[in-house]
């Protein structure tokens, strides 16, 4: 490169520079020069690229929380008397929710309010427990209520009238018990 300076410059000084060729070859130049700069900023956006995929997956990978099963917190959640998973997920949606930790969100009135009211639910769609002695557990309006009620005892609307269709079934009843228990004796 540096002879083909001076002889440029030689040409230069007597007088006989073909400027056409001079442009040409500085044209030539800038071209290769262009490739060159373009095929190196193509090869660093591929590792800028590779080198912001792998941070991304850095960093989801610490944010991310484990899979598994979280004793601790299980134990935590027990000893906070949250034994089922409604409650548990409730107070864990709020936590991520809010962005504060787990006993900050059980000392929220609205969280004590909404896990009491999951609690009566519970209980109350479990029923009442199963009736010893000679208490029954039919609801009112069965006839198997209406039969350990007694001969003289007839089921009623709500608003005191006689409620037809369920004593027929009651009396269909206490006839099929009667019939049975006079062929093969009292049912005990």
């Amino acid at each position: 490169m540096e002879n083909e300076n001076e002889t440029d410059l030689e040409a230069e000084a007597e007088g006989e520079v073909n400027w056409e060729q001079r442009a040409r070859e500085l044209e030539d130049k800038a071209r290769s020069s262009r490739e060159k700069n373009s095929e190196y900023r193509k090869q660093s956006d591929a590792k800028l690229a590779a080198l912001e995929t792998e941070l991304k997956t850095f960093k989801e990978s610490q944010n991310s929380q484990p899979t598994g099963t979280n004793y601790g917190e299980l134990a935590y959640f027990e000893q906070k008397g949250l034994n089922h998973s409604d409650d548990v997920k409730v107070v864990k949606e709020e936590a991520s929710r809010l962005n504060l930790p787990y006993t900050d969100i059980l000392a929220m009135k609205h969280i004590q309010d909404k896990l009491q009211v999951n609690r009566e639910e519970r209980i109350a769609k479990e029923g009442l427990p199963a009736a010893t002695g000679g208490a029954s557990s039919s609801p009112k309006g069965t006839v198997e209520y209406w039969l350990n009620q007694g001969e003289g005892k007839v089921p009623m609307t709500p608003d005191g009238n006689l409620n037809q269709e369920l004593a027929e079934k009651v009396v269909e009843a206490r006839l099929a018990r009667e019939k049975s228990e006079s062929q093969f004796g009292p049912i005990l």
